[in-house]
């Protein structure tokens, strides 16, 4: 059966009206974030001394469960969600047999509303299973997820957290990587670099990994493996180390060595950055139009370019109103300097100081 769930601001009148109990206002907001609701659970929570009281008893329970709805939870803990093929490789079942499972586990009550696994029951579920039973199924999800190009980083975190290695490990981290190195460059980074530690070839993830490392503002790693990258075989390695650690040459104050590496490299986006560092020189430049589509990082160094150029004409304002654009739509892209900055130099020198101020 599903259960009907309580809500965060209902754990304190629950605890009241069910269990005659009195629960402060924070205990209220840790019981519900640790059952995610489930009546049962949170009632249990309530009377129990600790969570290793909880944990203990719930231990009980997973026992009268099978393999497979063991083998769930841990999937379901572990990001599988809906995905019912996802599900069946992990509980070692025919797809139509999936759906029995997860109401056997529902009707042992370790399940919230949405058919979620409860953060409590989860941690029950690690303690009683095991670290190698636990590995086990998420090296399940992760070969599965490598197989058919599908998102692995929730299973590979959890394996990280175990401590596993491995060829499989060390594939499903730089999948992993790939998959958050936009969104998340500080997590890319750490796990571009758990690949290395774990004997992944430093060469060929120095692309990727220095890119996570500029996003992510660690300078240091990003330069080093810029210079790496620079004596790499690969062209295509090459021309990225030549921008990465150009951009933040150039940010660290060497225009002139900067802009050259800059200048070397062919990626699209590296161009428009020399430019910048060009002008910074008091060099004049003739901007190229662009013969092909650019990424978002080059639009953006093209659009600060064509700032810059403008407010150097007769109308500052044009170019002023270019590169507010640019700050507005910089995110976490790194560049020899911010947007930002530059709108707020040319307003200066426009005399808008209250709009220099506010950039």
């Amino acid at each position: 059966m599903r259960h009907r769930r309580v809500v965060r601001g209902d754990v304190a009148r629950f605890a009241r009206a069910t269990l005659g109990r009195s629960v402060p206002p924070e205990r209220s907001v840790e019981i519900h974030a640790a059952t995610a609701g489930v009546p049962r659970l949170a009632a249990r929570r309530v009377e129990a001394a600790n969570v290793d009281e909880l944990v203990g008893g719930l231990r009980a329970e997973l026992a009268a469960l099978g393999e497979s709805e063991l083998a769930y939870l841990i999937a379901a803990g572990a990001g599988a969600g809906r995905d019912l093929e996802l599900l069946a490789v992990a509980v070692q079942r025919p797809i139509a047999d999936v759906s029995a499972v997860i109401a056997r586990v529902r009707a042992a009550g370790m399940l919230a509303a949405d058919d979620a696994v409860p953060p409590i029951v989860l941690r029950a579920v690690r303690d009683y299973v095991g670290p190698d039973r636990l590995g086990l199924v998420l090296l399940k999800m992760v070969k599965h997820g490598l197989a058919g190009g599908q998102p692995v980083l929730a299973p590979i975190r959890e394996l990280l957290r175990l401590g596993a290695t491995g060829v499989v490990v060390r594939a499903g981290l730089e999948a992993a990587a790939e998959e958050v190195l936009d969104d998340d460059p500080v997590l890319a980074a750490d796990l571009y670099a758990a690949a290395v530690r774990d004997g992944a070839p430093r060469a060929r993830l120095a692309p990727g990994w220095s890119r996570a490392a500029m996003l992510a503002q660690r300078f240091d790693v990003a330069l080093q493996l810029g210079n790496e990258l620079l004596s790499a075989a690969d062209p295509a390695a090459r021309t990225r180390g030549a921008l990465v650690s150009g951009a933040i040459i150039a940010q660290r104050g060497d225009l002139a060595r900067g802009g050259e590496l800059l200048r070397w490299s062919a990626e699209p986006s590296a161009q428009p950055l020399a430019d910048l560092a060009a002008l910074a020189l008091g060099e004049s430049i003739t901007p190229e139009r662009e013969s092909a589509p650019v990424s978002a990082c080059g639009h953006l160094t093209g659009q600060m370019l064509k700032g810059i150029t403008e407010s150097l004409s007769a109308r500052p304002e044009v170019g002023l109103a270019t590169l507010l654009a640019a700050a507005d739509s910089a995110g976490g892209t790194v560049l020899p300097d911010s947007a930002a900055t530059l709108a707020a130099l040319v307003a200066l020198h426009s005399g808008e100081f209250d709009l220099a101020r506010g950039v």
